[in-house]
């Protein structure tokens, strides 16, 4: 991924890579409409855990719109 354009990228990896952007910038605040909706779902597992770690952890306000998660 790391030489690579967007456009050269998987939608999966894509997310990823927003995800990451995100994350860096130590939000107080995370929205995430779907963010697991390009991600197979052991990854978008793990993206959800994070989340909820970062929310019970280091107290960001995590809101997320979840499609199809069981």
């Amino acid at each position: 991924m790391r030489n690579k354009f967007p456009s050269q990228m998987s939608g999966g990896q894509q997310q990823r890579v927003s995800i990451a952007r995100a994350l860096a910038k130590d939000p107080k605040i995370i929205l995430g409409d779907e963010p697991t909706g390009a991600l197979d779902s052991e990854t978008g597992k793990l993206v959800i855990d994070l989340l909820q770690r970062l929310s019970t952890e280091q107290g960001n306000t995590v809101i997320e719109v979840l499609k199809g998660m069981e």
